[in-house]
């Protein structure tokens, strides 16, 4: 009877993500829009740096039928590599090809998830686990906005799965790809060097360096200037940074600490924007900083969840965040229910550490619309957060399963 339940909810979750695919998979949107228009512009042989510009980045997509983009292009230069080869096709059905890779690739990556947590599909955890991840509100989230936070999953889930196989060159690859495409990867680099695993540390910056290097023909000198010039200097430094939408760290300190008449009208505190960035700079490598030293290299099962401790840490600590980046907790929490239930003989034990657990994965799992509390006073505006805190508890859940591992082997 038991298995019935979950084979019947996984049968319903794989035709919700159905429909909901053919409902939204042709719809383009700004996000959507942003990726696709920094390839097409590539593809038709312009230069990116009179594009960082928002009025001159939205005219250009208003020529491909787009009238109003809702955000401002800040992605790398080598981003438009990631949809180059569906750029030639109208943006309707660019978007469609996209909806169908990405679905590919996130069955893809939860597969090889259950493998590397010695799951199958025939088992009733790993139908229930399976199911689990087609109801995930954050797949939906990145398939209405053809995100590309599916593609860096995979990419981190095969990486994930090389260093538990001791690969260095296949951990290596994604990460600096998943640094070309979309900038994400810098935490999970310092983690590498934090463990002076200097194999990999050293092939991810060289093979990075060499990739940008051959990228210079299509993009100048000059583009990247525009990029440090326009992005990197401000990002995560703005008011609009600090909007609700994003569920950082970064932006909670913004948000908390800022004024800005349009966008931040009640703050706590008024504090110099200097300031807000060096508590943001503080606070999040304090985070690294724990998070990294309860972390362990070595031993298959200690590699995949503290590897993927860190690469949901890179969500959190991030300048911005929207919910759907958090699609990489997938991979911790999926370590995280195995080991509780193996350890529980696949029964859940509901005490207060499980109770927190599956708290925070309803809080990310669920519609939540804390974005109507942007300009709420305190202390409302503490609920406004429900998906950064969702993270930080799943990250203290992981860290206390960490220690309870290490006490058991010490007492050993």
């Amino acid at each position: 009877m038991y298995r019935f339940i979950l084979l019947t909810f996984c049968i319903i979750a794989l035709i919700m993500v159905i429909g909901y695919s053919i409902k939204w998979g042709a719809t383009p949107t700004s996000d959507f829009m942003a990726y696709y228009g920094y390839s097409r512009l590539v593809l038709e042989g312009k230069q990116l740096e009179e594009y960082y510009d928002y009025n001159t980045f939205n005219q250009y997509i208003g020529t491909l039928g787009f009238p109003e983009m809702k955000v401002k292009p800040h992605n790398l230069p080598t981003n438009a590599f990631g949809m180059l080869p569906i750029a030639w096709l109208s943006p309707r059905n660019a978007k469609i090809a996209w909806t169908i890779l990405s679905l590919i690739l996130y069955l893809f990556s939860v597969t090889l998830l259950l493998k590397m947590n010695k799951l199958q599909l025939k088992d009733n955890l790993g139908i229930g686990i399976f199911a689990f991840a087609l109801l995930w509100r954050p797949l939906y989230e990145n398939i209405v906005m053809g995100q590309f936070y599916i593609a860096l999953l995979f990419l981190f889930t095969l990486s994930i799965y090389a260093l538990t196989k001791k690969q260095v060159a296949l951990s290596s690859l994604p990460i600096v790809s998943t640094l070309l495409l979309k900038g994400n990867g810098i935490v999970p680099l310092l983690w590498f060097a934090f463990k002076r695993n200097w194999k990999i540390t050293c092939s991810i910056i060289l093979l990075l360096i060499v990739l940008v290097i051959i990228s210079l023909p299509l993009f100048s000198l000059s583009t990247w200037n525009a990029y440090s010039t326009e992005i990197v200097s401000n990002l995560g430094r703005t008011p609009l940074d600090g909007h609700v939408a994003y569920q950082t760290v970064n932006g909670f300190l913004l948000h908390m600490f800022t004024f800005d008449e349009h966008w931040l009208p009640t703050p706590l505190i008024h504090l110099p924007n200097t300031i807000v960035f060096a508590m943001s700079l503080i606070v999040n490598l304090l985070l690294m900083i724990l998070v990294f030293t309860y972390t362990a290299i070595f031993g298959k099962n200690q590699s995949y969840l503290s590897y993927s401790a860190v690469i949901a840490l890179g969500v959190i600590t991030a300048p911005i965040s929207e919910e759907h980046a958090y699609i990489l907790f997938l991979p911790l929490i999926i370590g995280l229910l195995t080991q509780i239930m193996n350890e529980n003989k696949g029964r859940v034990t509901l005490n207060f550490f499980t109770f927190t657990f599956l708290l925070s994965i309803a809080l990310l799992a669920v519609p939540i619309q804390y974005e109507k509390l942007q300009f709420a006073q305190a202390p409302l505006i503490f609920f406004a957060y429900p998906k950064l805190y969702a993270g930080l508890l799943i990250l203290i859940c992981y860290s206390f399963i960490t220690r309870k591992v290490r006490f058991m082997q010490n007492f050993q």
